[in-house]
């Protein structure tokens, strides 16, 4: 598992380089962004 991020793309004047698009908003844990697979009710697992 692994965290979920939250971007939100920046204006043309805040961008420092060229590449520099996404500006990080937020972070949430990976126990909070999925839950286990023994929780789940999918019949495929």
């Amino acid at each position: 598992m692994h965290s979920a991020y939250l971007f939100e793309v920046k204006k043309p004047v805040e961008s420092a380089t060229p590449l520099d698009y996404y500006k990080l908003v937020g972070t949430t844990s990976a126990e909070d962004a999925f839950h286990p697979m023994a929780e789940g009710s999918c019949p495929l697992v």
